[in-house]
């Protein structure tokens, strides 16, 4: 298969059977709106996989964690928050793939949140309001905290 990723899942089901009738009748629309294909979604499901090493079809905060080699604390757990939009604890693979987007689309609103993150010693109502170019001086500066996940989320988007 050449992702890394068992050709089985849930139940022992084949990787690709398991999305196409229990993942993506659920997601369909949202895939639609998000312009992914088939193949991209495909794809972004083998990679949610990859994350949920319990295969629980969702991903905790420990199997983010250790994916992206986040250190425990505040910080990650603010992070996991955004993602989390039912704030369960878990995510979803729909929460997955809007985190996905949302990053790798420079969503004005997700990086507002990563600067809070981000730069937290600095009072909120001395912190820019986050367009255009300082939209982009805050993706860098979050790069120095998310850098591998925030590389792997755009490389996804490719």
């Amino acid at each position: 298969m050449g992702s890394g990723v068992s050709r089985r899942y849930k139940y022992g089901i084949n990787t690709e059977r398991y999305f196409k009738n229990k993942i993506l009748p659920r997601s369909r629309e949202l895939l639609k709106i998000l312009s992914f294909s088939y193949r991209r979604s495909l794809y972004l499901f083998r990679l949610f996989i990859k994350i949920d090493k319990d295969k629980s079809g969702q991903i905790s905060l420990n199997e983010f964690r250790r994916f992206f080699g986040i250190r425990k604390g505040a910080f990650l757990e603010r992070l996991f928050c955004i993602l989390d939009s039912d704030q369960n604890g878990t995510l979803e693979f729909n929460e997955f793939v809007v985190g996905i987007w949302n990053f790798c689309t420079n969503d004005m609103h997700l990086l507002a949140k990563v600067r809070d993150i981000t730069d937290a010693d600095t009072p909120r109502k001395k912190r820019p309001f986050v367009t255009g170019d300082n939209g982009i001086h805050v993706l860098n500066q979050s790069l120095t905290y998310l850098g591998p996940m925030m590389l792997f989320f755009c490389s996804v988007c490719v």
